[in-house]
């Protein structure tokens, strides 16, 4: 059953990939969460599929999915997520973007000691919802971001960076 999520958002995350336009990228993120409770680092890997879309929305024609794989202080992890957003790219490699996710906490999260694991699956994905928004640059290829993740039934904000490599 654990598995059964985990599969899922590979899979989602994995449908960027079918398309030969995707760019697959692969790097690092840290973040700290600064709301509800006792402040946490947080940091991991991460894997993001963009593409533009056929069809214009909010203005943009730019989508992303993003799997993150995180090892964590809170409560709620380790943990994986997914995210999706659009961009809005500018002059000189800057953009930004404004998306929404969620995830599933992983065996060894601090909730899974209090709780039986199975239950952990059902439970985490609502306390994982998010809505964020990332201002980036991309430059010689290599993005650096910074986001901000609002995770309203858990540990509220959340500032972060990631930085990522282009791997197709």
């Amino acid at each position: 059953m654990p598995r059964l999520p985990l599969l899922i958002t590979a899979l989602s995350a994995l449908t960027f990939a079918t398309t030969a336009s995707a760019e697959v990228r692969f790097g690092l993120q840290g973040a700290r969460s600064s709301d509800f409770g006792t402040p946490f680092l947080s940091g991991g890997a991460h894997v993001s599929f963009t593409d533009t879309l056929p069809w214009t929305l909010l203005g943009s024609r730019t989508a992303r999915t993003t799997l993150e794989a995180n090892v964590t202080g809170g409560p709620l992890g380790p943990n994986l997520l997914v995210d999706h957003a659009l961009l809005w790219p500018q002059a000189s490699g800057l953009y930004y973007g404004a998306g929404f996710g969620s995830g599933v906490a992983l065996p060894g999260a601090e909730l899974a000691q209090n709780v039986p694991y199975p239950m952990v699956v059902l439970l985490t994905p609502g306390a994982l919802v998010n809505v964020h928004g990332v201002v980036g640059v991309t430059f010689s290829g290599v993005s650096t971001e910074a986001l901000v993740r609002w995770r309203p039934v858990s540990d509220g904000v959340t500032a972060g960076v990631r930085v990522s490599f282009p791997l197709k």
